[in-house]
């Protein structure tokens, strides 16, 4: 993984869902066996890599969602927000190269506003119009279960192709 990748998804253990102990093969549909610590390494190690992965996409998808719910956030409402919903730890550098890239790419837009006590300039942002039609066709893809092309139109093997049995 690259430092910029690594910074902008900074992934910790915790993060890292486990799966629940289960005594019954009947709910996994396979006999259940004890991994070995090697197994157990790899394991983790695999669930590591696709965090790692994905986590990126997953938090563009996030953040687009939760600046499309108000009316211009801040970078530290942002942050606070996004902690909030999704448990992840971003970096502060992770999330200012997000927003950047989210902006430069003109899914956000943003301006600095004076906050009413201080006086001090935060940048604020928001959903553009270019990025709420992305959210959209995004979240419309998700909730189809987005599927390419290739494998959609692909004809299923009946069970004896299956299983490499002769057909009778």
């Amino acid at each position: 993984m690259t430092r910029k990748a690594h910074d902008e998804c900074d992934i910790h253990t915790q993060d890292i869902p486990q799966a629940p102990p289960s005594n019954s093969s009947a709910q996994q549909g396979e006999t259940t066996s004890k991994l070995s610590y090697e197994e157990q390494d790899w394991l983790e190690e695999l669930v590591a890599r696709w965090v790692e992965t994905y986590k990126k996409s997953a938090t563009t998808l996030l953040l687009l969602q939760l600046i499309a719910t108000g009316n211009g956030y801040t970078t530290a409402e942002i942050a606070e927000r996004f902690i909030a919903h999704s448990g992840w730890h971003l970096t502060e550098r992770g999330l200012y190269r997000t927003l950047q890239r989210l902006l430069h790419n003109g899914l956000l837009t943003a301006e600095e506003r004076a906050t009413p006590r201080s006086g001090l300039k935060h940048r604020v942002f928001w959903l553009s119009d270019f990025g709420a039609q992305y959210l959209a066709r995004i979240e419309a893809a998700a909730e189809q279960g987005y599927v390419p092309e290739t494998l959609r139109n692909a004809e299923k093997p009946n069970q004896a192709e299956e299983q490499n049995l002769p057909k009778s």
